[in-house]
């Protein structure tokens, strides 16, 4: 093929991919679901989260505190688990000696946190649930109803969590679901977010992990 041939197949080329783009400038892409998508990337976290995060293979060790001391034996639990290293101190007054790194707006399920990583094994969450005699919790004896800060108490207990399984201390679940242990009076168990809350109407206010973050 000599050099005249040659550069009219190239003119020819040209011509017919600039008839072609022109004609394309008018088509659509096709048409995206961004909310199948979008769930099927949390599916995908959530399914990752479960196997790195399996519960049902934790032995939960006997951890001695005195009755109703959840906030205690959360701190301590998280130690002898995970190897976090809490400040103590009651239920209410953990948000000033460790950082707080969300905050509950409503009740929200806590996969989400999970999937994003604002909740992990071994932080714990502060929690509150109706309480008559609330003004007989204190910090300070003479400040009866009010925490460290003199702010009123608006909530007396913490659960930690532990990880994502299938047993709780309620049974067996269909799915794996985040797990959560706390002390109850005498009684230490692990439970899910709804059976704690439809046990005993505890709902989460804030999610505390341990001093290491504080600057």
């Amino acid at each position: 093929m000599n050099v005249r041939k040659l550069s009219k197949r190239i003119l020819e080329g040209m011509l017919i991919g600039a008839t072609l783009f022109g004609n394309l400038e008018n088509v659509s892409a096709p048409a995206v679901d961004t909310g199948y998508t979008y769930g099927v990337h949390r599916q995908f976290l959530w399914d990752k989260a479960v196997r790195e995060q399996n519960a049902d293979g934790i032995g939960i060790p006997y951890i001695s505190v005195p009755k109703s001391y959840c906030a205690r034996y959360a701190v301590n639990l998280a130690k002898e688990l995970f190897n976090k290293n809490y400040n103590g101190g009651p239920a209410w007054d953990l948000k000033y000696y460790n950082p707080v790194i969300y905050n509950f707006e409503k009740q929200e399920d806590t996969k989400n946190l999970i999937i994003e990583g604002k909740l992990q094994q071994g932080m714990l969450v502060s929690s509150k649930w109706p309480v008559k005699d609330i003004n007989e919790y204190w910090t300070d004896e003479n400040k009866k109803g009010l925490d460290k800060e003199g702010h009123p108490i608006k909530f007396t207990h913490v659960v930690e969590y532990i990880g994502i399984g299938r047993k709780t201390n309620e049974g067996v679940l269909d799915l794996p679901e985040p797990l959560f242990s706390h002390e109850w009076g005498w009684t230490k168990e692990v439970l899910t977010q709804k059976q704690l809350w439809d046990k005993y109407k505890i709902e989460f206010v804030n999610v505390i992990n341990d001093k290491e973050l504080r600057d």
